[in-house]
């Protein structure tokens, strides 16, 4: 499992989905997927449509989102995100990037580098 941490926050991605494509052991699924199994947190600012696009595109919805830390504070550049799970403007969600944004849309041959995996209802951060 490949943890990050976001000031203090430490979010998780369980390898379930490579691991059922045939890996024989989390050591070589660390290995191959060093950047792609970090979760972020971020904040939906606006909406996209793309008339022109590649046609394994048409269909996706995609959004702007900004990368957020544990206090909702902006933090990066900005990402564009499919959405999957209808999130909309001001509200906080989960992202995957690399090729398991792929994987997370349910199919790794798709053109994609982040996407939205969970819309966030509440977070709860023990402060120090």
């Amino acid at each position: 499992m490949k943890h990050g941490s976001h000031d203090g926050v430490w979010l998780s991605l369980v390898p379930r989905m490579q691991c059922q494509q045939g890996f024989d052991d989390f050591a070589s699924w660390r290995r191959d997927s060093e950047r792609d199994a970090d979760m972020k947190m971020a904040r939906v600012i606006g909406n996209l449509w793309a008339t022109h696009k590649e046609a394994r595109l048409t269909g996706l919805r995609f959004l702007v989102v900004q990368p957020v830390n544990h206090l909702s504070e902006a933090e990066g550049e900005m990402i564009v995100a499919v959405d999957p799970l209808g999130a909309g403007i001001g509200q906080n969600v989960l992202l995957v990037e690399g090729s398991t944004a792929a994987r997370a849309l349910r199919n790794s041959e798709l053109p994609v580098d982040a996407a939205v995996v969970a819309i966030v209802d509440k977070l709860e951060v023990e402060s120090s």
